[in-house]
């Protein structure tokens, strides 16, 4: 694979700094563009842009760091300017930019009147919503949208003071009930321009019943209140696009979408009560996340105006406040539910719930609680100090791990609990609530409240919706390890049974490799975003040995020329092989390069040195040492000094002498504790 070259390029302008990048953009190249990067931001008044026509790939972690730095730059007004990318270049670096996205043009040429034309998103006044694409609204602009919503100018169809929330307040304030609201609620959400039609239907008695609508006058639809549509509507407890309830709807419900031409259920509760279901529609092609979030506020400020209050609260009260509390806190959840779901360690993840929970959600202190042997224990404490904390051991699990809501340590059932539990709250812990996605239960979180008010934001529906993202965020995690795990018992199960053609393989010598792979790895630094497309690329190395024929692979004589060249065939072979069942390049390179030699006498393309990849250089060694302490058909296996001093005869050789001295201080640690190496299992984090 041909390294990353860097040249500067004449610029179309003195202010401005071009870079061309040639070859492929790794993580061997993360240091060079690291220094790039910190040369521009030493030259403040040059504006950086790469040209990139001729780069082949781009790894995740430098589309990362430019994605940081666009950020940086958009904070200055200005952009980051990619010229001549390819379609795979462009969507690694889409795919790794949070918040602000580089800009790409076609020529060098084009980038004065990109600069001279460009300003960051947020930097101009926010246009009204109808006038900006649905899918366009970022996270910067929802507050700025609830702010427009709520002091929208009416059109000259409604009367004037069911357009806005604050105008709308009181005679929501003053309905006896959701049914009387009606014709404020839909005239509320036409209102602000968010749908072009509303319509709502309340509940009475075991169906939801046309109630009112800014689409049509009357009409006789209904909507079952046993059915599995309401039943998504009250789980979700968010607006749900008629798409995502293609499969639950029955004939009365889908009647009810076409006529009424909506494409959205909006579920407004009542004292939590599900009253009303609010059927919208719009003309534009796709929401984005902000509308939804915009038509969620408001369905949520209607179930609350409208519920019954106390002698001394005022139906008039301004709910601006109280909406921009809710935008602030829902703005929380969904930021750091899209953070958790890019997390790929469980127990990151956990630290990161635990964190957020203590920075975001108005806890001082957060531990989680696991299930091993007889009991839980707590595996991961933040903002406590987590000596002679107390091993919950309740009755049985099972019980446990049926709790659905939160529960005071004070009230926990002692008989079902142990004494333990009430122990905790003596601790200062307030609530104990289980943690759980939709089918795995994964322990028991013990919170405590911040006690200032000052101090903290704590909300427990607020606390709800953020734990359930986080189960759901944890229990995908797991999912998806149990599939990688389950493809890699099958591909090594296909590589020992290929190897066992040649009498040269076996599981044992699979699963060996694969671990010493990892763990040299792992000493040279290696990208963690990396490691499972080494593991694979480490187990499924000699795959192309499908395609030589048994004979050549068991010949007790020597190869002929022709045979030879079959023999030195197999890593192309194998290569092709990975990329049409679709593994990643990384791992198609591993295997394609694992027998280039550092010299540059290896096979298949006579690579030396760093060009190399270094994926492929750490399988050489490991694969090769392995190879010496077994048995062969033609030779006894040499022991452990013989094989360390083959390596060491090829320094700088065969091998890269960087990945012999992290190898071996690998072999030395195991040696030196082989009971880790008894427990070790493969794990692709």
């Amino acid at each position: 694979m041909q390294r990353a070259t860097f040249q500067t390029l004449d610029p179309p302008r003195s202010d401005l700094f071009v870079v061309q990048v040639t070859g492929h953009l790794g993580t061997r190249e993360k240091a060079a563009v690291h220094g790039l990067l910190s040369r521009c931001r030493d030259q403040p008044d040059r504006h950086l842009a790469l040209e990139v026509s001729e780069l082949r790939s781009m790894g995740g972690s430098v589309a990362a760091s430019l994605g940081d730095y666009a950020q940086e730059l958009a904070e200055r007004q200005l952009p980051l300017c990619i010229v001549g990318a390819s379609d795979s270049v462009r969507r690694c670096l889409m795919a790794q930019t949070q918040g602000v996205a580089p800009v790409f043009v076609d020529r060098v040429v084009d980038l004065i009147p990109t600069f001279e034309s460009w300003k960051a998103p947020g930097s101009d006044d926010l246009a009204s919503p109808a006038e900006i694409p649905a899918d366009q609204h970022s996270e910067d602009e929802i507050e700025a949208l609830v702010e427009q919503t709520l002091a929208f100018e009416p059109t000259e169809d409604y009367d004037p003071s069911l357009h806005s929330v604050a105008a709308a307040q009181e005679p929501l304030a003053s309905a006896a009930n959701l049914q009387q609201a009606a014709p404020t609620v839909v005239r509320l959400l036409r209102g602000t321009a968010l749908v072009d039609h509303a319509t709502l239907f309340c509940l009475e008695g075991d169906h939801y019943r046309f109630t009112a609508s800014t689409a049509v006058e009357e009409c006789d639809l209904q909507i079952p209140a046993t059915g599995a549509f309401v039943a998504e509507l009250r789980r979700r407890d968010e607006p749900v696009s008629r798409e995502d309830l293609s499969g639950l709807l029955e004939r009365e419900e889908r009647q009810s979408f076409d006529r009424l031409r909506s494409d959205l259920a909006v579920p407004i509760h009542v004292e939590g009560t599900l009253e009303g279901i609010a059927l919208v529609g719009t003309q534009a092609k796709e929401r984005g996340r902000s509308d939804l979030l915009a038509i969620d506020l408001l369905a949520r400020h209607v179930g609350h105006a409208v519920a019954p209050r106390s002698p001394k609260e005022s139906p008039t009260s301004e709910p601006t406040e109280d909406l921009r509390n809710q935008l602030r806190r829902q703005r929380t959840v969904l930021r750091l539910s899209r953070e958790l779901h890019t997390i790929e360690s469980e127990d990151r993840l956990v630290s990161r719930l635990l964190i957020s929970l203590i920075g975001e959600m108005g806890i001082s202190a957060a531990i989680l609680y696991v299930e091993q042997d007889d009991g839980f224990f707590p595996a991961h404490v933040y903002g406590m100090d987590q000596s002679n904390l107390p091993t919950l051991r309740p009755r049985t699990t099972k019980a446990v791990s049926r709790l659905t809501k939160p529960l005071a340590p004070i009230e926990a059932d002692p008989g079902t609990w142990g004494p333990e539990a009430a122990a905790l709250g003596n601790r200062g812990i307030d609530l104990l609530v289980p943690f759980r996605g939709p089918r795995v239960f994964f322990g028991i979180l013990a919170l405590a409240v911040r006690r200032s008010r000052e101090e903290g934001r704590f909300d427990p529906a607020y606390l709800d919706a953020f734990l359930g993202q986080a189960g759901l965020a944890a229990e995908h995690l797991r999912a998806m390890k149990e599939l990688e795990e389950q493809t890699l018992e099958v591909a090594k199960t296909l590589i020992t049974l290929i190897e066992q053609k040649s009498g040269a393989g076996s599981r044992e010598r699979t699963e060996l490799i694969a671990r010493y792979t990892q763990h040299t790895a792992d000493a040279l630094g290696y990208d963690p975003d990396e490691m499972r497309d080494l593991r694979y690329g480490a187990v499924l190395r000699d795959i192309g040995m499908i395609e030589i024929a048994d004979l050549v692979l068991r010949s007790p004589r020597s190869l002929t020329p022709e045979e030879w060249q079959q023999i030195e065939a197999h890593p192309d072979a194998g290569s092709e092989i990975l990329r049409r069942m679709s593994f990643s390049r990384h791992t198609c390179d591993v295997v394609r390069y694992h027998h280039e030699r550092f010299n540059g006498q290896g096979y298949p393309s006579r690579l030396r040195g760093d060009a190399i990849p270094l994926g492929a250089r750490i399988v050489a060694v490991v694969e090769s040492y392995v190879a010496m302490i077994h048995d062969l058909p033609y030779r006894k296996a040499l022991d452990h000094d013989e094989a360390v001093d083959v390596l060491r005869e090829n320094w700088e050789m065969r091998y890269d002498p960087r990945v012999i001295e992290a190898f071996l201080k690998v072999l030395e640690e195991e040696r030196a504790h082989p009971e880790a190496d008894e427990t070790d299992e493969l794990l692709l984090l």
